[in-house]
């Protein structure tokens, strides 16, 4: 789980002129300076959907997940979600998906009570930023960053991964 997941977000890099850029750039059909913009936006689409690829609820492509999103008016060309979550995975993969909030930063710094089998999508304040994880076989939290902080590094020392910056963890088991 944890290699493909680390391939998909490689490619997936928001800095850099990756598969996501050019997805974007496909879907909406404009310019470079335009995709550039708005990949810059596109961390929780990508982490969300990184993370259903990978336990098995979808096997489309970043660029049909993002125009059936908005198609259905479930995003925003910036990949800001309309929707909640489980609505998204109701109407679009007809999956009964309960959200469930991880919301102690206990659990990231010492993450035995989660779910190995699992995945984490987890939201950073100030500013707002999505990172899907996973737990490794040592009990250590992993992240696996769109943006800067690393691709399958520890969760702690990553840059604003802190008490002060953590939000919640957003559970995705995988599919039965």
């Amino acid at each position: 789980m944890n290699e493909q997941l680390k391939q998909i977000i490689k490619r997936y890099n928001q800095f850099e002129k990756t598969d996501l850029f050019n997805d974007i750039k496909a879907v909406l059909n404009c310019d470079d300076k335009t995709a550039t913009k708005y990949q810059l936006s596109h961390c929780n689409m990508v982490s969300f959907w990184a993370g259903i690829k990978v336990q098995g609820y979808t096997d489309i492509d970043y660029k049909d997940f993002f125009k059936l999103m908005l198609d259905h008016e479930f995003c925003t060309e910036g990949g800001f979600f309309n929707v909640g979550k489980d609505k998204v995975m109701e109407d679009l993969f007809g999956v009964d998906f309960d959200i469930e909030y991880v919301k102690d930063f206990e659990d990231v710094i010492n993450p035995f009570r989660l779910d190995k089998e699992s995945l984490y999508q987890m939201k950073l304040e100030n500013s707002m930023h999505f990172i899907i994880c996973g737990v490794d076989d040592h009990n250590i939290m992993l992240i696996y960053d769109s943006g800067s902080r690393g691709v399958g590094v520890p969760a702690i020392g990553a840059k604003r991964v802190d008490e002060n910056h953590f939000k919640w963890l957003l559970e995705i088991k995988p599919k039965k």
